[in-house]
């Protein structure tokens, strides 16, 4: 039998089992004792709540001389109700959601989730009242108000979990709507804009506090970028783009507590979509530091902390430097000694197989009904580097919420396991509205016969008109896109209208071979391929196309270069990433952007800022300032890439409601003049096919860009 002396030291749960094993051999186990107490009912909605108190009561069972004592589990089991604040006539089922952004009345009281409540009843945390902001954060969610508990699992698809662990950790001053409109309020409560767009004023929500408790202030803003980002050993070229204006970097200042100021000397209206990138992001994702908690980064910093001891530091990590120490400590989900004002903070160090995220007990947002955000108590994420694995993990129903390299040509076995496995699908159309973009470069030099071609609006609208979008989307993309051209989303604010959607669009190989005859290529050779009149031999196209990756472009461009071929245009398909000069490409397969919708960002096909495929010489014209490149007004048609320069430059340097306009008419300046056409778009195929269990709600319908997913807002309904 055992032993008093053997239950000394060990825990509960253990000695409970230990017991109950001893038991079964020396009498029948007790029934469990189980007490309900409801405390009232109420009308929907509710939260309920379960609340488990353990007593403990010890009995002497005498058998044949050996006392053995028992410790015997009294579970009392409390329902507690819940009554949210009533919210009513928020939830449509007949409109789209498209912003997180409450607009009705804030709530006067405030709830909890059910551990952190027992934390604060045993003094282990103060009173939520007390851990929130003055004017916390009103989230809007997207289905309805949700339930406190669960764990989401997710699959990283790399070490650390970076993609998934930044994204879902968001902490800029400003969110992005769903719908990639303007951004709204988000780490800063308001701004003011001032001197004609120049000068920027936020305003900080006073009393947030960091996980570990202590306040968050606009010092750690001033520390961020003062110390980090203008400081040479750790930028030697300054901050990153997202605060640069033209090449200039802002006077930073903080007024008091809660006021963060930045100013250039010429406007920078879109500094407020700038935040809402990567770039943004507030501090230490491993990668940028707008801001950082000065009460726990400083002891890393030789300005102040103790330089002997940051020296050992670095000598037992191996360093080189304390700039290398301090990026090694500097990202949130490598390391739970990390302060986070994000919703989510580490369990884990470093990068496990298993990586582990909490419900961090101070996050500064509510629902409508006056509910501490998140509701889950945390979030698990098993590493997998090998993406078929990921595929066969998360068909399995191993994921809660999936949407990074989840492979949609496998969409047939997705659906046959979805209910089996218990997840539904979800499909976010990308925003950028096409995944297949066939671009003629307008600067293309290696050839004068070829460019003259590339620069005939008539035989580019032939060779769009030739191309049979209704196959390519039946054939690559499972029927599951929308033949359509090179614009974003329907769905998305800046969307041009179903006129430009399908303009030019059409599959009218008819027409497509009249328009080739009409510009001289009339004739043929003995192989049906038409002669280019000058040399007397087939005019030869190549189209480049990136290698498959989320998207197989070279299943689309194999299909493109055979319906050119069928209206007689010898065409090969070169597949690699990019040519040595990428001016060398006569026509480029690519999408039209990276999962965001907005023309200014400098993420899609239409900005001149980046290298764009319809023009790498005019792109270098713009971003040198006219010392290099070539000035697209010297060319005869392609006035229209002039214009969209102009309306780019312009639009970054107005308030959104002046910009919105420009970019609809970028996205027509470029269809009328077919500088590049679409294919196929709006389907799920580039971030979008979604697996989603069946049980978690306030999962948007649609989604403008990775950083508005707000698992803050994911809710367990029960």
């Amino acid at each position: 039998m055992i032993g008093k002396r053997f239950f000394i030291g060990l825990p509960l749960t253990l000695v409970v089992l230990l017991v109950a094993a001893a038991c079964a051999a020396a009498t029948p186990a007790e029934p469990t004792i189980v007490e309900k107490e409801v405390v009232r009912e109420v009308e929907k909605p509710v939260i309920v709540e379960k609340e488990v108190v353990r007593e403990i009561e010890v009995e002497k069972i005498v058998e044949v001389e050996k006392i053995v004592e028992v410790e015997r589990t009294v579970v009392v089991e409390k329902i507690v109700v819940v009554t949210p604040t009533p919210v009513t006539d928020i939830y449509s089922t007949s409109a789209t959601f498209k912003t997180y952004k409450w607009t009705g009345p804030a709530p006067t009281s405030y709830s909890e989730a059910p551990t952190f409540r027992l934390m604060a009843e045993q003094g282990q945390l103060p009173t939520v009242e007390n851990r929130l902001p003055d004017n916390p954060l009103v989230f809007h969610p997207p289905t309805e108000i949700g339930q406190y508990g669960g764990i989401l699992r997710f699959i990283g698809e790399d070490p650390g979990g970076g993609a998934f662990a930044n994204e879902t950790g968001h902490d800029g001053l400003v969110m992005l709507p769903v719908d990639g409109g303007a951004p709204d309020p988000y780490v800063a409560e308001s701004w003011e804009i001032e001197n004609n767009g120049a000068k920027w004023t936020f305003h900080l929500r006073k009393g947030t506090k960091y996980s570990d408790g202590a306040p968050f202030t606009s010092e750690d803003y001033d520390f961020g970028y003062h110390d980090i980002f203008m400081n040479t050993d750790f930028f030697p070229g300054g901050p990153y783009p997202h605060l640069k204006n033209d090449g200039e970097t802002p006077i930073m200042t903080t007024p008091d507590d809660y006021t963060v100021v930045y100013e250039w000397s010429t406007p920078y209206y879109y500094f407020a979509e700038s935040l809402t990138s990567y770039f943004g992001f507030g501090g230490y994702s491993g990668w940028n530091w707008n801001y950082n908690a000065k009460h726990y980064f400083s002891q890393f910093h030789p300005k102040y902390g103790d330089q002997a001891q940051i020296d050992e530091w670095v000598d037992d990590a191996g360093f080189e430097n304390w700039v290398q120490l301090y990026r090694s400590k500097a990202t949130w989900r490598e390391d739970p000694d990390v302060p986070v004002i994000g919703p989510w903070n580490s369990v884990t160090r470093g990068k496990p197989d298993i990586m582990r995220f909490n419900a961090q007990p101070y996050f500064w947002s509510v629902d409508p009904a006056g509910n501490q955000l998140p509701y889950l108590n945390g979030m698990v994420g098993q590493i997998v580097t090998d993406q078929e694995l990921l595929n066969l993990k998360a068909m399995a129903g191993e994921a809660d919420f999936q949407y990074r390299h989840i492979d949609a040509t496998k969409i047939a076995l997705y659906q046959k396991n979805a209910e089996k496995a218990g997840f539904r699908l979800v499909m976010w159309g990308g925003p950028h509205g096409n995944n297949g973009t066939v671009s003629f470069n307008q600067t293309y030099d290696a050839d004068p016969n070829v460019a003259k071609y590339l620069r005939d609006f008539e035989f580019r609208l032939a060779l769009s008109q030739a191309v049979d979008r209704e196959e390519i989307n039946e054939a690559v993309f499972s029927g599951l896109g929308r033949p359509r051209g090179a614009v974003v989303s329907s769905w998305t604010a800046y969307y041009p209208g179903d006129e430009y959607e399908q303009k030019y669009s059409q599959y009218l190989p008819d027409e497509s071979n009249a328009l080739l005859d009409g510009i001289g290529l009339d004739q043929r050779d003995s192989d049906g391929w038409r002669i280019d009149p000058a040399t007397g031999k087939a005019l030869e196209m190549i189209l480049f196309s990136n290698p498959s990756g989320l998207i197989n472009s070279p299943a689309i461009g194999e299909l493109i270069v055979n319906h050119w071929r069928a209206v007689g245009v010898l065409t090969n398909l070169k597949v690699q990433t990019y040519p040595e000069d990428r001016n060398d490409a006569m026509t480029w397969l690519y999408v039209l952007g990276n999962f965001n919708s907005d023309p200014f960002s400098g993420q899609m096909n239409f900005a001149p800022a980046q290298w764009v495929p319809m023009g790498p010489r005019f792109s270098e014209f713009v971003t040198s300032g006219g010392e290099s490149g070539v000035d697209p007004s010297t060319i005869a048609g392609a006035e229209g890439f002039a214009q969209v320069a102009a309306l780019y430059a312009a639009g970054r340097s107005t308030t959104y409601e002046k910009r919105l306009p420009m970019g609809i008419e970028m996205q027509k300046i470029f269809v009328d003049n077919l500088y590049m056409f679409g294919t196929v778009g709006e389907d799920p195929f580039m971030k979008g096919l979604i697996i989603v269990n069946k049980k978690l709600i306030n999962v948007p319908d649609i989604m403008s860009f990775q950083t508005a997913i707000m698992p803050q807002i994911f809710s367990y309904k029960r």
